[in-house]
């Protein structure tokens, strides 16, 4: 007998897809680790909302409404701040469309915005969900799906930073039970016989279960062998890099600030997004914070302190001992971006107040400051600062002497048991000669710009567990960004006793303009989030903290006066020189070029990582990051899945008539069948011409060599339609001609 649409086949169906969505997760959850992609929970929700309307069968085009709108509502909370319903989004969705768009056709895929990857990662999603639907629910064929994603993560787990251990045991099981479910399902549609129910279909999934827990036993208790092949890993990242120019290296991250530098090392991306613009007369470093527990893979603070309120906007925190160094007053005002003002003070070395009407609080030790307004984090978007620049006097650093507050030295020249000690020999060796503080300071800053160091953001390897952090930069790679020169700086320094400190924050940025306040000029700077950075702070009694600058390619943005003619080094340029170098316009000082240029990266809020301009050893062609990789194969999988859905059309169609037409409460579903093997028959070169009857049509696809099932159909419809015979007979007998027709047709 043939069998009725029960409610069932429906869950079972309903079961199968759910393992559907569970094993596309597995494709989500490790984009957020190997892309670095904000968002991957609500990119979750949006899969599953996707994956319900497509299960739900509703009208295309209420379920494209839907799914549209979800996409929307998805893309404005990963990518922008505020309400949904402000719209102040969308003007800046539209702008950056526009230019992704451009990008896009251009070529130059690495220079597209984290915005434009989501929007392509959402349309894979809304994709994927009508491709599974097909093949879980519509086929009930799993095998291709499981075996990609098996090869998906394993792949991942191969080349990059991405644990798949969890992910292996998660996909073995729900493969076991969709195949289980799916052969179930296709051999009651096969037999032609009635779905088990009861105790009969308990016992089967009980058995289906059974079987995949066993399984799963066996295989984790079986011994592992050790592998039996040589890693091919490093033979593919050779190949790769010399014959293709392509490298395969750590995760990439994002340039910026973060606040978390607990694991350092890794590649980047860049990022020349606007952060704030600096109205002043000088160059500065912006500082955020500092941080003094070196763990041998980062940075920590080691205590935490009550925060210090800072009263009327008065600042009592002082870089450099009041009177010890010459200092110009000046003033300055930060205007941020919207969705780029921090809730952390960022300030020149000899800040003394902040206007604005927040309330500050100065973290001790990290001398991190930060906003808050009626007792919750502030985030202002500009603020007025007055500020005493500091000027070093070389032959007084040279000439420092004392000892240093206790607290300095518990402090600063911590560090880990477990250093290696080939660290401090070379730190000894760097300074030995050296007579004062702060010519061993200068020689061990200009160890790195004579000795082959480089200033790298891709391939930058992670310290492997038992490996030192900055005895894998200075014997190893000795390759690396603004991160790896001033740890290691900070760490030889300390392994000699001398107290110093890892400082963060940003650099001055880019002179793009100038304006005239009270007779004075004053310049605009712009500063992104390639300008932020990491340097070292170094401890001089009697002066206080002095910043250092070992990273390749930048130069000190604080003042050093020459008064000593001990002094042999030439010293840093000043503030007005470099004002000189700078010009007012973006037309006379450009930007790299961003398609062949590496611009400085960063982890985002995660990681600290900070870094800088594009040097010229840096300006490899040909080098993409892990990004574009990741944008390319999410291109390709569009274009493949939107191949297939062309070429799997009429069979996708057929399938969802199919669906309704076995609904026993369905109404002209029998037409809308009958006219769908019209609609076939047109695509496979037999139309019906005008003014033919059906009778007509139907002899002569039967000359045509499709067989005798469309008279037989054409004959059921017209009896149906129009001679009122029995429904529920009839629709049975229609519909076993039909799926024969159309099996016919589509082989």
């Amino acid at each position: 007998m043939i069998r009725q649409r029960t409610m069932q086949p429906v869950i079972l169906e309903a079961i199968m897809y759910l393992f559907a969505w569970l094993l596309f997760l597995e494709w989500i959850y490790p984009v957020g680790r190997v892309a670095e992609l904000t968002g991957i929970p609500i990119l979750i929700m949006f899969s599953g909302w996707c994956f319900l309307i497509s299960l739900l069968s509703i009208r295309w085009w209420l379920g494209l409404i839907l799914k549209g709108a979800a996409l929307i509502f998805a893309l404005q909370k990963i990518c922008y701040k505020g309400s949904f319903l402000e719209g102040s989004w969308v003007g800046r969705f539209s702008e950056e469309l526009s230019n992704n768009l451009s990008v896009l056709f251009s070529g130059t895929w690495q220079n597209l915005n984290e915005m434009f990857r989501v929007l392509l990662i959402l349309v894979l999603i809304w994709l994927m969900s009508y491709l599974l639907h097909y093949w879980f629910v519509l086929m009930k064929r799993v095998l291709l799906f499981v075996l990609a994603t098996i090869v998906y993560v394993s792949l991942l787990s191969t080349f990059l930073d991405y644990d798949a251990k969890m992910a292996i045991v998660r996909i073995f099981i729900y493969s076991i039970l969709a195949f289980g479910l799916a052969n179930i399902l296709k051999t009651v549609d096969k037999e032609v016989v009635a779905l088990p129910a009861g105790k009969q279909l308990s016992k089967a999934l009980i058995a289906l279960l059974a079987f995949m827990l066993v399984t799963l036993g066996v295989a984790v208790a079986s011994p592992q062998f050790e592998p039996q092949w040589t890693d091919p890993v490093p033979d593919v990242k050779q190949f790769a890099q010399e014959k293709l120019g392509v490298r395969l290296g750590s995760p990439m991250r994002r340039v910026g600030y973060g606040e978390d530098d607990r694991q350092l090392g890794g590649s980047f991306v860049q990022d020349y997004s606007p952060v704030f613009k600096a109205i002043v007369q000088t160059d500065n470093y912006w500082r955020i914070e500092t941080k003094d527990f070196y763990t041998g893979k980062g940075w920590k603070r080691s205590v935490a302190r009550p925060l210090e309120k800072q009263m009327d906007g008065f600042i009592e925190l002082t870089d450099y001992e009041a009177g010890s160094e010459h200092a110009k007053q000046q003033i300055g005002k930060l205007e941020f971006e919207d969705d780029k003002a921090l809730d952390k003070l960022l300030y020149p070395y000899g800040v003394e107040r902040v206007g604005g009407d927040a309330d500050f609080y100065l973290e001790p030790i990290s001398e991190a400051i930060h906003i808050e307004k009626d007792g919750k984090d502030a985030h202002p978007k500009s603020y007025n600062i007055e500020y005493s620049y500091p000027q070093y006097d070389v032959g007084k650093l040279q000439k420092a002497h004392g000892s240093e507050p206790e607290a300095i030295v518990d402090l600063y020249t911590q560090l880990p048991a477990q250093l290696p000690e080939r660290i401090g020999k070379l730190a000894n060796q760097i300074i030995s000669g050296e007579k004062n503080r702060y010519d061993q300071a200068k020689a061990i800053e200009q160890y790195f710009h004579q000795n082959s160091y480089s200033y790298e953001t891709a391939n930058v390897p992670i310290p492997k567990d038992r490996q030192d952090y900055v005895d894998q930069f200075l014997f190893n790679s000795k390759a690396g960004y603004c991160d790896n020169f001033s740890t290691a700086m900070v760490v030889m320094l300390r392994s000699q006793g001398i107290p110093a400190r890892w400082a963060k924050g940003f650099t001055s940025g880019d002179r793009v303009g100038s304006e005239e306040v009270s007779g004075e000029r004053f310049y605009v700077y712009e500063v992104t989030n390639a300008n932020a950075h990491s340097w070292v702070e170094v401890y001089f009694p009697g002066s206080g903290w002095v910043p250092f600058e070992p990273t390749q390619g930048f130069s000190n943005e604080a003042q050093f006066n020459q008064s000593s003619p001990e002094h042999q080094q030439t010293p840093n340029l000043n503030a007005e020189n470099k004002s000189d170098e700078r010009s007012d316009t973006k037309e006379n000082k450009k930007r790299p070029d961003t398609s062949t240029a590496e611009r400085q990266p960063k982890e985002e809020l995660g990681n600290d990582q900070v870094h800088k301009k594009a040097s010229p050893a840096m300006k490899k062609p040909g080098k993409a990051s892990g990004k574009s990789y990741l944008l390319a194969i999410v291109i390709a999988i569009v274009v493949i899945i939107a191949a297939i859905l062309y070429y799997k059309r009429w069979r996708i169609r057929t399938a969802l008539v199919r669906k309704k037409l076995q609904k026993p409460d369905s109404i002209d579903s029998e037409e809308k069948a009958y006219k769908h093997v019209l609609a076939l028959l047109s695509a496979k070169g037999l139309p019906k011409e005008k003014g033919q009857t059906l009778r007509e049509y139907a002899e002569r696809v039967e000359q045509a060599g499709i067989g005798s099932e469309f008279k037989e159909l054409t004959e059921m419809y017209e009896g149906l339609i129009y001679s009122g015979k029995s429904r529920e007979m009839s629709k049975q007998a229609f519909i076993s001609c039909w799926e024969r027709l159309t099996s016919r047709i589509l082989a």
